[in-house]
């Protein structure tokens, strides 16, 4: 049995049916959330329609919760609030920590497969060098905070109770059908519009991956390089590192709009640079929405969020992750 949460998300859509490869349909069970938003309703239905299990559940709430399989052999949680301006991540946290409690007695033959974040590593103060596995972690926001909490969680009950525990810490994903506030969708829309945010000359480097990467590993996981029982093992995905800038470029470039760049002066930016350490104090001032425009400028000032790591190709040979400007068609 293989229990899925967040598969009506973005990146969760596509993991059932690749599923199929290695399961029945009668063994994949989607636990969807019961007040999902018009896209996860829109995903949902794709699922009821190929007439995939479906239980609908509230992780925070914990209703429906009691009556699902217990010691399933496979467990893909990738339901979460990512919404960086809601104040509201319980489901990160608290709702994890729900899912494993009702899933009953579990052991070596369970194996966990978590989609984390790499946004609690952007806080750092020097971004000279790029991040990996072994970074320290630095969040700057309730989502990064949220998302870290329910990864101890589940590294420390991978340690009591011997369970098989699988983190894939997720830069930014990207792919056609985005969440609406989502960079990738956004920046589209603000380039028809001639915005000069998408002009500038955005220093920082971020690492991006795509949405199609994300489910492929996944699949991956469920049958190949398990872990031990009790021991837990954490990849980052990352495809790219690029510069706003670099982005807008690719997009005004398929989009057939001519790039201007407004070039600012190095010493704006190194003035940026040094007043992005000081972002986060504004977090117990400002409200979460008004907070995050300037968490979000933080991350690409820099290289709050610029990652190098092999680990992920050193363990998955398919791994040959997409590159912006070969599916840049399908974005814009």
């Amino acid at each position: 049995m293989v229990i899925i949460t967040g598969s009506t998300s973005f990146i969760g859509r596509n993991v059932p049916p690749l599923l199929l490869k290695h399961f029945k349909k009668s063994e994949i069970l989607s636990l969807c959330w019961n007040k999902d938003e018009e896209v996860g309703v829109k995903n949902r239905k794709k699922l009821e329609r190929a007439r995939f299990p479906i239980k609908f559940v509230d992780l925070v709430t914990k209703e429906g919760l009691k009556n699902i399989p217990r010691s399933p052999e496979i467990v893909i949680h990738m339901a979460a609030n990512t919404d960086t301006s809601s104040s509201d991540h319980k489901v990160n946290d608290f709702g994890t920590k729900n899912l494993i409690k009702s899933l009953g007695k579990l052991g070596p033959k369970t194996h966990i497969i978590y989609t984390s974040t790499t946004t609690f590593l952007g806080g750092r103060k020097n971004c000279s060098q790029p991040l990996d596995e072994t970074s320290k972690e630095f969040p700057t926001n309730e989502y990064g905070r949220s998302k870290l909490r329910a990864e101890k969680y589940l590294i420390s009950e991978c340690k009591k109770r011997k369970f098989r525990l699988t983190i894939l810490r997720l830069n930014t994903v990207y792919g056609p059908d985005s969440r609406p506030k989502s960079m990738f969708k956004i920046l589209p829309e603000q380039i028809r519009r001639g915005s000069l945010f998408t002009r500038l000359n955005w220093p920082g480097k971020t690492s991006i991956v795509h949405v199609d990467d994300v489910t492929q590993a996944i699949i991956y996981f469920c049958k190949n390089k398990i872990p031990k029982p009790g021991v837990s093992q954490i990849f980052i995905l990352t495809g790219e590192s690029l510069t706003m800038a670099d982005i807008s470029k690719i997009m005004h470039r398929e989009m057939e709009i001519k790039y201007m760049p407004i070039n600012l002066p190095s010493v704006f930016w190194q003035t940026a640079k040094f007043g992005r350490k000081f972002i986060p104090n504004l977090e117990s001032i400002l409200p979460h929405f008004l907070y995050n425009p300037f968490w979000r400028a933080s991350l690409i000032i820099d290289n709050a969020l610029w990652f190098e790591t092999q680990n992920i190709g050193n363990v998955m040979p398919t791994w040959k992750p997409k590159l912006l400007q070969q599916t840049v068609n399908k974005l814009v």
